[in-house]
């Protein structure tokens, strides 16, 4: 029965969870203290850990690709409309830095794994991309490795461009797996 799961697929939930957090915490932490190297090969290789374990290692990084993409995307037009600063930018500081694409990767890496419940979810996928985006970017925010330039019109943005990259994101992770 495709319903049940596995002590082994429960064992790779919970190491994608941890190894998230971890990515997660390095890279704001990371940006907040100028260890932005430190930080990128921190999640990098819970990235790599994750395509190691998962069952259809290139699909899925396809799906990690095409969520970068869309956070360089909506990550830059942050930048350009004035609305966030990111700290520790890289080498164009027009667009967003390497540390924000390396936690839409390891975001990305939960969708068909820690967060596959949201998968067949689309209007939760929209409602909770559009709360929890914005209060990932407050939060990394307060801990220092960003300032709001705009904090309203950042908010905002970020609800809608989460709210509908949520399930955007699910459905190609979806067809991926």
């Amino acid at each position: 029965m495709n319903f049940l799961i596995t002590n082994r697929d429960l064992q790779k939930k919970i190491l994608n969870f941890i190894f998230f957090q971890v990515g997660w915490f390095a890279c704001i932490l990371g940006a907040a203290h100028d260890q932005v190297m430190v930080a990128v090969s921190i999640t990098a290789l819970c990235i790599i850990f994750h395509l190691f374990i998962c069952n259809k290692p290139y699909a899925e990084l396809i799906v990690l690709i095409k969520a970068v993409l869309l956070g360089l995307f909506i990550d830059t037009a942050l930048i350009r409309f004035s609305w966030i600063e990111f700290h520790a930018q890289g080498l164009l500081p027009s667009i967003s830095p390497i540390w924000m694409w390396m936690l839409w990767a390891i975001f990305a890496s939960t969708l068909n794994s820690s967060m596959s419940w949201l998968q067949g979810r689309l209007f939760l996928a929209l409602a909770l991309g559009a709360i929890a985006g914005p209060l990932c970017y407050e939060a990394g925010v307060q801990l220092g490795a960003a300032q709001w330039v705009s904090r309203t019109n950042g908010l905002i943005y970020l609800a809608v461009a989460w709210g509908l990259s949520m399930p955007f994101l699910l459905v190609s992770a979806r067809k991926a797996n």
